[in-house]
């Protein structure tokens, strides 16, 4: 599964700022960095989860709270799991603070259409899946397909299956 840039935000400062928002769980780290051109004041920033349905501060999971920042500087969180419905938040004591999060989605619900995988002993379930066999010529057979390897062949307009005693073209009856 690919990692993506899930939020990008230069927040004003003091101010609690939505840097993601989740549809879906996700695996995701945030990056900090400090683009001040002064040492003064002091750079503290703070990283947050607002779990789906909190109302109050004390059901939010803090993943830093004021960590200081050097001129220049920046990290990297360690990752952690967000769930469907949760937000991100992010706050700075400056406005020169950039942040960044990544992360990786959790499950196949929240995958993008037309992703390209290749499938080896899996399960494909779903309403809205497509599955496209295997295609060539009747020459380019797999010279190492399995008992059960089914493809479509172009040359014979027949979808045939890999059986024990050979290649065996699937009748519609």
């Amino acid at each position: 599964m690919p990692i993506t840039r899930l939020g990008l935000v230069n927040p004003e400062s003091n101010t609690d700022t939505v840097l993601a928002t989740f549809e879906y769980p996700h695996l995701v780290s945030v990056i900090a960095a400090n683009k001040s051109i002064t040492a003064t004041p002091l750079t503290k920033v703070s990283i947050w989860v607002a779990p789906a349905n909190s109302v109050i501060q004390s059901q939010y999971a803090y993943i830093g709270f004021n960590i200081n920042l050097s001129l220049g500087q920046s990290f990297e969180t360690f990752r952690f799991a967000v769930n469907s419905g949760d937000t991100l938040y992010v706050r700075s004591t400056v406005s020169t603070v950039s942040f960044s999060c990544s992360g990786i989605i959790q499950g196949d619900a929240g995958q993008p259409e037309n992703l390209i995988q290749t499938l080896t002993n899996k399960t494909i379930f779903g309403t809205d899946n497509t599955l496209y066999l295997d295609q060539g010529t009747t020459f380019e057979r797999p010279a190492g397909a399995g008992v059960g390897y089914v493809r479509f062949n172009t040359e014979t307009d027949n979808l045939e299956v890999k059986t024990s005693t050979g290649w065996q073209i699937v009748s519609a009856s």
